[in-house]
């Protein structure tokens, strides 16, 4: 059965505090510097002028970034944006040129230092989601790892009595429980408390939260946590 490649090098952006302990790895060296000058790019073409509603990226703003490229080299403080329509980064290079990355990465984390916050994403196959190209945010680890994906695609729209054609991006929310080697959707914080009760019947936290996981993602993450506490 193929299993996730969720590389040991993630641990270089897991959270202060957080204990990231990954699902079976490749081997893989460790990371060494690497220069803005090294990274493989192309001039970047606005390709959502039409866009009017809703936006490709994970966020507007450029955020600072680091991530590990597939020739080992780790790349530190660059302004970075994840496309989430096209699963591509976008950096500025040493000109502050918009640049689509073309080296290829399998670890990202993003930080925005006005709200002091920091992203982690990995790129893994997973058996429970079928897209390889899929960006997942990881939302905590250990035993148990919750992940996050937000595909976007673009729809088009024409307004009736006009020949202008006008996009709108769709966002998607899904999360993704990886827990002994097994992969499950998570629907609602009730789904996630079964599939974690079920892998440890000592696991006796309960959940009274509601609704679509999306709208609860907060309890999802606490979940997860309070059995990666109880399970180290």
């Amino acid at each position: 059965m193929k299993k996730p490649l969720l590389y040991l090098l993630i641990s270089l952006f897991i959270l202060p505090g957080a204990k990231a302990q990954p699902l079976p790895t490749v081997e893989t060296r460790p990371g060494i510097p690497g220069f803005l000058v090294d990274l493989k790019g192309e001039v970047l073409v606005n390709k959502y002028s039409k866009v009017t509603d809703g936006s490709p990226f994970f966020s507007d703003d450029w955020l600072k970034g680091k991530f590990i490229g597939s020739d080992g080299k780790l790349y530190d403080n660059l302004s970075l944006k994840l496309d989430l329509v096209e699963n591509d980064i976008y950096f500025l290079n040493d000109q502050a040129k918009e640049m689509i990355l073309k080296t290829p990465v399998k670890h990202l984390n993003l930080s925005n230092s006005m709200t002091g916050q920091s992203f982690t994403f990995i790129k893994t196959d997973l058996l429970c989601q079928s897209n390889p190209k899929t960006w997942f945010q990881v939302l905590d680890t250990g035993k148990a790892w919750l992940l996050k994906s937000q595909p976007k695609q673009v729809s088009e729209l024409t307004t009736y009595g006009s020949a202008v054609t006008e996009e709108k991006i769709i966002t998607g929310v899904y999360y993704y429980l990886l827990l002994k080697q097994d992969c499950f959707p998570i629907k609602s914080a009730q789904e996630l408390w079964e599939k974690l009760n079920v892998k440890n019947p000592g696991f006796t936290e309960k959940t009274a939260v509601k609704g679509p996981a999306k709208k609860s993602e907060e309890e999802l993450i606490r979940l997860t946590r309070r059995f990666n506490e109880k399970t180290l």
